[in-house]
């Protein structure tokens, strides 16, 4: 773990000190446990108290692991957030999303928590660097925390397509307004999908001013796009309460 002597698992107990610095606070941890207190995180996650060259600190505990890797990816971060804590899990996503932190960081989650078995042994061969940014932009779709809101719209510009696409469908599932106007803008994207994406969250994000983008939208060559944009239309007028 880097400055850590080792590693701990730690599920449900106080935290686990390690190296010369942890010992002092490791023992107040374990007094605190005896007298029936909690004391640890808010958010209820696994830590490790880390002493090193930075002082004592709180990180992620490398050695918590999924029950299957192979399970669906809602499945996956609804068990990190119940080892982490849904903020802590959300905080990471948003992370990798915007290239915040190296995907395979020791301070940080194993990368299977939201790339599944893929990332079971890090980034394997054959997978481009932009998938942690795809599976970190996944996380939020099942762990949410609102500071995560500009990591998302950030991503929207991503060079990868694939992020810009899975970027768009968080918009939509988290009716970030603030996304509205990068995804209009994606309606004019290069990749259909992104394109179709975009237009269903503008469904649920944009306002009247973004209308003629969509109504632009119904004559794409792209039979899921113009159905998008009739959708997103209609979606518009529901929500505005009046046409658009």
């Amino acid at each position: 773990m880097g400055e850590a002597a080792g590693k701990a698992r730690v599920t449900d107990g106080p935290a686990v000190a390690a190296g010369a610095a942890g010992g002092e606070v490791c023992d107040a941890e374990r007094a605190a446990h005896a007298r029936g207190e909690d004391r640890r995180p808010a958010d209820g996650g696994a830590r490790m108290i880390v002493g090193g060259p930075r002082g004592v600190r709180m990180v992620a505990v490398r050695d918590e692991w999924p029950d299957d890797p192979g399970a669906h990816p809602k499945v996956l971060v609804e068990q990190a957030c119940r080892v982490y804590g849904e903020a802590r899990v959300a905080a990471w996503c948003a992370d990798l999303l915007v290239r915040a932190v190296a995907y395979d960081d020791p301070d940080e989650p194993p990368l299977v928590w939201v790339g599944g078995s893929p990332a079971a042994h890090g980034l394997g061969e054959g997978w481009k660097d932009h998938w942690p940014r795809v599976w970190g932009a996944r996380g939020l779709l099942y762990a949410w925390d609102p500071a995560a809101a500009a990591a998302v719209v950030r991503g929207l510009e991503d060079p990868s397509w694939r992020v810009r696409e899975m970027c768009a469908k968080v918009a939509r599932a988290r009716e970030l307004g603030e996304a509205a106007d990068v995804l209009a803008g994606l309606v004019g994207d290069e990749v259909p999908r992104v394109r179709a994406a975009a237009l269903r969250a503008l469904g649920v994000t944009g306002e009247g001013e973004h209308a003629p983008v969509v109504r632009g939208a119904l004559d794409d060559q792209e039979s899921a796009v113009r159905q998008a944009a009739d959708k997103a239309l209609e979606q518009l007028r529901g929500r505005l309460d009046r046409d658009v």
